[in-house]
């Protein structure tokens, strides 16, 4: 190879080489911009949940301890009141089924704020209390399947109970399904938590909604904070399939 063409082919080799390294640089400069963002991220929706979890534990505190045994004074309050004709009983009467329900309902409201069952009894069984509590008061049928014996750290079991807690309430109010299947399994690698419904699905138009985005959002969060992956599947008319995965 003569001198020129070889000064030329050199020249050319040493540019080429020097874009690749430019280039590689700049491809790692912006992943690991792009990484640093998401652990940012990661950690204001992780201080965001946090301050939510405690904010829920001071309201169902509150309401626990103030509103709850002024209901209850009221009603005693009424049970000694004798009413001098049969049309005040009646009015008392209606006015103490009221109470009582006021009653049942912020025993339900404090409940789900803080869970009681999930501080002492662990994840699975503050689930079939969900189910239970929604079947009781929802024309829905809810299956639970786990296999789950391992105990988990309390932040996994929080999110979890949210993301089960919400899917419900997402079923009932959006997807006028019958049934609602919770699976919750464990092997070696990951814990799976799978919601089914076999309601009406969501179509992608519907998924612009901001309620609906903010859902599917939400659950994203969630399955994030856990180091997890969160993948959503559904129909119009073929109901809708949540599906967390949190590796070990």
């Amino acid at each position: 190879m003569d001198t020129p063409h070889y000064s030329l082919f050199l020249a050319i080799t040493l540019a080429t080489l020097f874009v690749v390294v430019i280039l590689l640089y700049l491809v790692f400069r912006i992943i690991q911009k792009q990484q640093q963002f998401l652990r940012l991220q990661r950690q204001v929706v992780k201080v965001e949940m946090a301050t939510l979890e405690k904010e829920r534990a001071r309201i169902a505190s509150d309401l626990h301890d103030d509103l709850g045994p002024l209901l209850a004074a009221i009603k005693y309050r009424m049970a000694v009141v004798t009413p001098d004709a049969e049309r005040e009983q009646k009015e008392l009467d209606v006015c103490a089924g009221h109470l009582d329900e006021a009653i049942v309902r912020l025993r339900q409201v404090t409940h789900n704020l803080l869970p009681a069952t999930l501080e002492r009894r662990g994840l699975v069984e503050a689930i079939q209390d969900l189910a239970t509590s929604t079947e009781q008061l929802h024309p829905l049928k809810i299956e639970l399947i786990t296999d789950l014996c391992e105990p988990l750290s309390k932040e996994s079991e929080i999110h979890l109970y949210r993301v089960v807690q919400e899917g419900l309430a997402n079923c009932i109010q959006h997807a006028a399904a019958t049934c609602f299947k919770i699976t919750l399994s464990s092997d070696r690698r990951a814990l799976t938590l799978q919601l089914m419904d076999n309601g009406i699905g969501i179509s992608k138009n519907l998924l612009t909604e901001p309620q609906r985005g903010r859902g599917i959002a939400g659950f994203r969060n969630r399955a994030t904070m856990l180091g997890g992956q969160f993948t959503f599947y559904s129909e119009p008319e073929k109901g809708t399939v949540l599906t967390f995965v949190i590796p070990k």
